[in-house]
């Protein structure tokens, strides 16, 4: 199979072979011309749709233009990234800021870390929240947070549009296999909404050097 291929060829189901053809993209040279985010915002492509067309093109011995097989050894990898990507772009509720984690020691006792994040809401009006439940993930297993920071919970509260709202988590370290946060390690917490009966799920990766980046969301109605 050659890039000149017609699509016709690639043996598409037809909801897809008809998006990709109202797009103008006629040949396999159309499609892996383009990123993914190009491709599926041009012939509007839900995320199994992306999934078949990556498939398809993988068989045939093709990759779209930023899914390289350098970097994606398998299909599988590249939808499960493009998959992650989508869900991140779909985090449109709240937005977390992290600050570098704390160490110190505690007035109950205890050596360990704080894990301070600034809440950002991305409404127009108040959202009313509360943590559900969060964690760390370090040295293989889930550390659960040991007490919150005085004053830095939340818990059905209120987070206004312009005002963040600071949240504070301890870490206790000295009955842990671990003395403090790696690069890798991870950081999840999940937020609960009774108003639209949602739960809001995100994780972050410590990047090292009191560094964090966002790596993944879910959004769940109960």
């Amino acid at each position: 199979m050659v890039l000149e291929t017609a699509i016709e060829e690639l043996d598409l189901s037809m909801r897809l072979f008809h998006r990709l053809r109202r797009a103008g993209l006629e040949t396999v040279n159309d499609i892996v011309s383009l990123t993914w985010q190009d491709l599926k915002q041009r012939a509007r492509l839900t995320p199994l749709l992306m999934e078949e067309i990556i498939s398809r093109l993988d068989q045939a011995g093709f990759r779209l233009l930023n899914c390289p097989v350098e970097r994606y050894a398998t299909a599988d990898e590249c939808v499960k990234e493009i998959k992650r990507q989508i869900r991140l772009s779909n985090s449109n509720t709240l937005r977390l800021e992290f600050l570098p984690p704390d160490p110190g020691s505690y007035t109950k006792g205890g050596k360990g870390y704080t894990i301070y994040f600034n809440i950002h809401s991305l409404l127009t009006k108040p959202i009313k929240l509360s943590i559900c439940d969060s964690g760390v993930f370090a040295n293989k297993r889930q550390w659960n947070r040991d007490y919150n920071y005085t004053g830095h919970t939340l818990s059905n509260e209120y987070v206004f549009p312009t005002i963040p709202r600071t949240v504070g988590q301890i870490f206790l370290t000295e009955n842990a296999s671990y003395e403090e946060l790696e690069k890798g390690d991870f950081y999840t917490v999940s937020f609960e909404c009774e108003k639209n009966n949602t739960l809001y799920f995100y994780k972050y990766v410590y990047l090292g050097n009191g560094q964090w980046e966002f790596y993944d969301y879910y959004e769940v109605e109960k």
